[in-house]
């Protein structure tokens, strides 16, 4: 059998594939800006797999950016379809029985086959739409508050812990309601454990022998199965008639009267468990870190929320009444998307943007590129929300996917957005500490390295003192002062 290799140009490592991975993980971002500058808008490169298992004949990893191609992946599952959130741990073929969980977790609707998906995306669709998720808004103001409360003026948080911690409690209430919602963030740390050792160095030696990690996790991914299960099997025997996204799943039904088998839930549970929490987190905290830099545009919105909530939590009516803050929230995600790279697998051979690719490669789409082109974006290393107040400018916005498989989780993501940062920058006048040194790193989402240090002020709109000089990396990413 002969193995297909890419013939598309892009970078070459002297130390072959492997030398080339470890070049693109270092940093994605700085590897991907010097390799599309040198060689376009479509590149191929000889690595190691990234996202699927070990394989013979691996023919390597396509990028690119731009929304066209993006969006020419995106809808053809046929050709491009997705990994699973364990990406190269994923067992294929024969499987162990200490490996059979994996199979399970973090596989949810982005994992599924063509007509599998769009069975369940059916049956999920309507439980997260944009009138069904306005029924949990009431925890979401609830837990805001409860957060907001034990801040203290003058302690300086970092406000990546706290929004990660915030977001898993709306979450787990969110799936569980209040009589599980301890046990669903505790479910939720060790979903957290389970991811953090997938993006770790561990995950290149998986050997399930005494005193390697991969053991550990394949422990751990049988406790986060057994105790989502459980979870699952209390709730529906003790709580089904609580108001809550488990409830809906477990009560949904297709065409033909079918729902949502227990083994399916896990994948859907675990999934929305992770992905509704790190997303939404991510992008407040920078979104927050933006505001501490642009003092004009932080005044701004402060008055905007000021004027429609009067100081108030808002109501669910009153979060499209607050057009700026909406904008900003957007610019945000423009800079910083939460999950700046997506993969897909070529499932087989496919003609893309001229070239024929391979099957089984892999393709990595960046969504920060895309979201730099100038054509597209005037000035795109500013930030300058007001690029979309015109309504007749619709610029490709790719934070949260396109497509068939694009977030469910949209709607909830974006109520819980608006409602968390228009609470606390009413509450507080925020300030990063002079010299902070914010560093990028993608964990799958794009987080601050060191976290997000912010000193909690009065609110006395002295904001033109709410930043302080920034270090780090960060400065490469968007237009800062000093």
């Amino acid at each position: 059998m002969t193995h297909q290799k890419l013939k598309i140009p892009g970078p070459r490592s002297f130390l072959g594939p492997f030398g080339a991975t470890l070049s693109f993980f270092q940093d994605p971002i700085q590897f991907l800006d010097k390799a599309f500058q040198n060689h376009g808008q479509i590149i191929g490169v000889h690595t190691a797999p990234m996202a699927t298992p070990p394989q013979p004949g691996y023919p390597g990893t396509v990028f690119l950016y731009g929304p066209e191609l993006i969006k020419e992946v995106s809808k053809d599952y046929d050709n491009f379809h997705r990994t699973a959130m364990s990406h190269r741990l994923y067992p294929i073929g024969s499987i162990s029985s200490r490996q059979a969980a994996v199979t399970k977790i973090m596989t949810g609707l982005t994992h599924m086959p063509k007509e599998i998906h769009q069975r369940h995306r059916g049956m999920i669709n309507p439980l997260l739409s944009k009138n069904t998720v306005a029924e949990y808004f009431e925890n979401v103001v609830d837990i805001v508050n409860q957060t907001i409360d034990q801040w203290e003026t003058g302690e300086t948080l970092d406000m990546s812990e706290e929004m990660l911690k915030l977001t898993l409690q709306i979450t787990s209430r969110t799936m569980f309601g209040k009589h599980l919602e301890n046990d669903g963030f505790k479910l939720g740390l060790l979903i957290e454990d389970w991811v953090r050792f997938v993006m770790s160095v561990g995950h290149l030696f998986p050997y399930d022998i005494p005193g390697f990690p991969y053991r550990n996790w394949l422990n751990l991914s049988q406790e986060v199965e057994s105790e989502t299960r459980r979870l699952i099997n209390d709730f529906a025997v003790n709580h089904n008639d609580e108001n809550t996204l488990l409830s809906k799943m477990i009560q949904a039904r297709d065409g033909h009267g079918e729902g949502i088998s227990e083994e399916d839930l896990v994948g859907h549970v675990s999934l929305l468990m992770w992905g509704s929490r790190d997303a939404v987190a991510n992008a407040i905290v920078w979104t927050l870190f933006l505001l501490t830099q642009h003092s004009n545009i932080y005044a701004d919105v402060v008055d905007e929320v000021q004027g429609v909530l009067h100081g108030a939590a808002p109501s669910v009516d009153q979060l499209e009444k607050m057009p700026f803050l909406n904008s900003i929230i957007k610019e945000s995600l423009r800079l910083f998307p939460s999950f700046p790279i997506t993969h897909r697998v070529v499932g087989q051979e496919t003609e893309l943007a001229g070239f024929i690719i391979p099957k089984r490669a892999e393709i990595g789409m960046s969504v920060y590129h895309t979201h730099r082109i100038p054509e597209l974006y005037e000035e795109p290393g500013k930030f300058k929300p007001e690029r979309w107040h015109n309504s007749s400018y619709s610029p490709p916005l790719l934070s949260f996917g396109m497509g068939p498989r694009a977030c469910a989780g949209f709607n909830f993501g974006w109520q819980e957005m608006l409602t968390i940062i228009s609470v606390i920058i009413q509450n507080f006048r925020l300030a990063l500490p002079a010299g902070a040194m914010i560093d990028r790193e993608i964990k799958v989402a794009l987080i601050p390295k060191r976290g997000m240090p912010i000193k909690l002020n009065r609110m006395d709109s002295n904001f033109a003192a709410s930043s302080g000089s920034v270090k780090g990396n960060v400065k490469e990413m968007v237009a800062l002062a000093g």
